[in-house]
C-alpha cells in the first residue's frame, strides 16, 4: 500500500513534460498524409473494408472485384463476402439542357419497379428524352418520353443503355448508363409466346398513357384498332393484352404482349411517371 501511495505522489509531484513543438507535430502530420496519399495512389485508388460479418464495402468506381473469401474459424467453412458497390446508387439524376446533358451517377442499381430516374429539363416544349440499347443512340428502336421534370421508373434491362435528350428536329445528345441488378429484380427478356423480330417504326405514335397500367395499355390497343378503320369487317382484327412474364417484378414496369386475333403480335414496355401516370410503349413485333 505504501509503495502505491509513493508512486501516486511521485506522479502528481513530477513536472509535466516539455511543451509540444507544434511545428514538429504539423510536419509529422504532413509526412503521414503524404505517405497515405502515395500508398493510395499506388493501390489504384481501390479500398475495401471488410466488416466482421463478412460484408465488403468496395469503394472503387469502375472495379467490380470482390474482397477475398472470408473463413469461419469455428467451422473452417469459407464463404465469399457480400459486396456492396458504393459507386452505384438506387436512383439517378438526369438533366436535359439545350447545351448538353448531365447524368449522375453513371451506374444505377435496379429496383423492383425498374430504374429510378429523377429528370430535370430546361429544353423547349416538345423535346424528349429516351433510351436505346444501341451504341450510339439509334432512332430506330428507341423509346422516347416527354422531357418534363419529374421522377420516372423505366424498364431498363441490366447492362449498358444509351440515354438521350433531344430537341425536336435536332441531333440527340447522349450518354451511357450502366444498370446493375445485384438483387435479381429483372425477370429476364423471355416473353411468353413471343419471338421478337424487331421494333415497329410506328411504335412511338401508339404510345399510350393513363392513370393505371390497364388504362395506358387500352390507349395503345385503341390506336391499333384505329389502324383497321375502313377495312372490311372480316379484316378487322381483335386486340387484347396479357402479362408477358418478363421485365421487372413490379407489374407497373413489367412486360406485356398484345394478342392479335389470339396470337402474339406486339410487346409493350411500361414506364411510370410519378405515381399517377403510366406509359405503354410498343416495343417488339412478334415473329
Amino acid at each position: 500500500m505504501n509503495d502505491v501511495r509513493t508512486l501516486f505522489e511521485s506522479v502528481v509531484v513530477d513536472a509535466p513534460p516539455d511543451t509540444l513543438d507544434l511545428d514538429q507535430v504539423v510536419a509529422r502530420g504532413t509526412r503521414r498524409r503524404t505517405v497515405r496519399r502515395a500508398v493510395t495512389a499506388g493501390a489504384g485508388l481501390a479500398a475495401a473494408l471488410v466488416i466482421g460479418s463478412g460484408i465488403a464495402y468496395v469503394a472503387t468506381p469502375d472495379d467490380d472485384r470482390t474482397a477475398p473469401p472470408v473463413g469461419d474459424p469455428t467451422t473452417g467453412v469459407t464463404s465469399a463476402p457480400t459486396v456492396i458497390d458504393l459507386s452505384a446508387r438506387p436512383s439517378m439524376d438526369l438533366s436535359c439542357e439545350n447545351n448538353g446533358m448531365e447524368l449522375s451517377p453513371p451506374k444505377v442499381i435496379a429496383q423492383p419497379s425498374g430504374v429510378v430516374v429523377r429528370l430535370s429539363s430546361t429544353m423547349k416544349p416538345g423535346s424528349s428524352f429516351g433510351y436505346s440499347y444501341e451504341l450510339p443512340f439509334a432512332d430506330t428502336g428507341a423509346h422516347r418520353l416527354p422531357a418534363r421534370d419529374g421522377t420516372w421508373r423505366l424498364p431498363l434491362a441490366p447492362g449498358k443503355v444509351t440515354l438521350a435528350c433531344q430537341v425536336r428536329g435536332e441531333k440527340p445528345q447522349e450518354l451511357v448508363l450502366n444498370v446493375v441488378d445485384p438483387d435479381g429484380q429483372w425477370m429476364g427478356d423471355t416473353l411468353e409466346g413471343c419471338d421478337p423480330v424487331g421494333t415497329p417504326e410506328w411504335g412511338p405514335a401508339l404510345t399510350g398513357t393513363g392513370p393505371s397500367t390497364q388504362d395506358a395499355i387500352e390507349v395503345t390497343l385503341n390506336g391499333l384498332r384505329a389502324r383497321d378503320d375502313g377495312r372490311p369487317a372480316d379484316e378487322v382484327a381483335d386486340y387484347a393484352a396479357q402479362s408477358a412474364g418478363g421485365g421487372y417484378n413490379d407489374l407497373g414496369t413489367g412486360s406485356w404482349v398484345v394478342l392479335r386475333n389470339g396470337e402474339p403480335y406486339l410487346t409493350l414496355a411500361m414506364a411510370i411517371r410519378g405515381e399517377t401516370q403510366f406509359v405503354a410503349m410498343p416495343d417488339q413485333l412478334c415473329g
